[in-house]
């Protein structure tokens, strides 16, 4: 997929593959864009998702706040303190709305967005939304039994390391701990050099928080809301996910609760009303975003793609061409016929054919969903190679290794957040490869302990080949090139 192609194109694939009798085949004429009438009030559109798009950008602030946070200080334009860097994260993160009504939103588009302030959208939390917020709903407990990390070392200053709320929190002790430090003159070197200064946050170990920061809620919040929350069917949650209510209009509002969370899956997505118009090349690129209504603004509830639709963009991209994956075209295609399916079906109770038929466009959006998380695994992994052969050349780039290394290592944990990933009994195998921070080509380590790691990381990628099905040609090289 070159581009300057569109994700219309790669839907001609999808639907072809729909007549040719996939599970789309069964499925009603579907709108091109996201845009679903209500049937209780004439003209009104029936889909909200407001609160998932504030989660998105209050994630980017996060991320923003922690990137920007060395060169603040080194101009003095923030003082560290106990306490201090942690309340500018949880400015964003925490749980009170009320303290961020009037904060800036961070992200910035051209033309300017139509919503400057977080009072131009609703109120919520990302806390509150995290994977173990509430044991009551999560298919498991995440609240003691995170999967991915058996060093402590990382929660030495606070928070702990089995439970994804406790893990955030120890990210932000940690990159305080770090800025306190940095701002009374202790400069860490990086480990591979031995000489410049390692910004806040990246740990002593070549860990990149902010990298991690970004994937966690990606994959703590918006993943799992939509995987165990907004699509899950399991009986017990009556009046919740497919089980919701398709009756009646939820009161106040121009849709059923089955609509709603649908589209609330679909605000955790992250895609824009028209995202199969888009040029892949924009969401690739770094503009994620068009003015579809031509008003000289960018309403980023409806107009602006986030985080988890541009990275499946971004990983079709990257797909061989012998290969080609079209992770983000069958999971938009998939949340509008089911949509369709919900539409066609409004007004009584889903008949057992009619809810088999939305789980498949469920599993439609979660298999492709899933597989784009697994890519960029793959993606990044291959970037720790890559820097791995480069290591001792003037080619390296200590920055890189530890933030491709991040973002692998918390892909790898956002597996765990859909109670349908077919990856769960291995996750444990998974990141004992993957390891708690890079084995990096620092003065003490012996090629025999690089060349160690390197296999162990080959071992992590064939794995994620074989659960996901994924095509030699995207996997890569021994030494990390080609593939996604």
């Amino acid at each position: 997929m070159t581009n300057d192609r569109s994700l219309a194109v790669a839907m001609t694939v999808v639907l072809g593959l729909a007549a040719c009798g996939d599970e789309e085949a069964s499925a009603p004429a579907v709108p091109t864009t996201y845009q679903f009438e209500s049937g209780f009030s004439a003209g009104e559109s029936s889909v909200a998702y407001g609160e998932e798009v504030t989660r998105h950008l209050l994630a980017d602030a996060v991320a923003t706040t922690l990137e920007e946070l060395t060169a603040q200080i080194d101009s003095g334009a923030v003082t560290p303190a106990e306490d201090v860097i942690v309340a500018s994260l949880d400015r964003y993160y925490g749980t009170d709305a009320s303290g961020r009504a009037a904060a800036p939103i961070l992200l910035t588009t051209t033309p300017s967005s139509s919503q400057l302030t977080f009072a131009d959208l609703p109120a919520t939390s990302l806390a509150d939304h995290m994977a173990g917020s509430d044991p009551a709903t999560d298919f498991r407990d995440f609240s003691t039994g995170l999967v991915g990390w058996s060093d402590a070392t990382l929660a030495m200053h606070g928070g702990d390391i089995t439970s994804p709320g406790g893990l955030m929190r120890a990210i932000f002790e940690t990159v305080e701990a770090n800025a306190i430090a940095r701002a009374s003159g202790t400069m860490r070197p990086d480990p591979v050099s031995e000489t410049g200064e390692l910004p806040v946050e990246v740990t002593d170990s070549g860990v990149n928080l902010a990298e991690l920061t970004q994937q966690l809620l990606l994959t703590g919040v918006a993943y799992h809301q939509a995987a165990d929350r907004y699509l899950d069917d399991e009986p017990a949650d009556v009046g919740s996910g497919l089980y919701a209510d398709n009756v009646a209009a939820v009161a106040g509002s121009p849709y059923t609760a089955l609509e709603h969370e649908w589209d609330q899956a679909w605000g955790c997505f992250g895609a824009a009303r028209d995202y199969g118009t888009f040029a892949v090349g924009d969401l690739v690129d770094g503009s994620p975003y068009q003015d579809s209504d031509s008003n000289g603004s960018i309403d980023l509830t409806t107009e602006h793609s986030f985080k988890p639709a541009v990275y499946l963009a971004r990983r079709d991209d990257g797909s061989a061409a012998s290969a080609p994956t079209s992770f983000a075209a069958r999971a938009d295609l998939a949340f509008r016929t089911g949509r369709s399916l919900i539409v066609a079906a409004r007004g009584h109770a889903l008949t057992a054919a009619e809810r088999d038929a939305l789980r498949a466009q469920r599993d439609l959006i979660l298999g492709a969903w899933e597989r784009g998380i697994a890519a960029s695994i793959v993606h990044y992994l291959n970037g720790v190679l890559l820097q791995m052969e480069l290591a001792g050349t003037s080619g390296y780039e200590f920055g890189e290794h530890t933030g491709e290394w991040s973002e692998m290592k918390m892909f790898a944990v956002g597996l765990q957040f859909n109670p349908h990933s077919p990856i769960l009994g291995r996750l444990v195998e998974l990141h004992g490869l993957l390891r708690d921070a890079p084995v990096l080509p620092t003065p003490s380590a012996t090629p025999a302990e690089l060349d160690a790691y390197a296999d162990d990381l080959r071992a992590a990628r064939a794995l994620l080949g074989g659960v996901y099905g994924f095509n030699a040609a995207n996997l890569g090289a021994e030494d990390g090139t080609g593939g996604w």
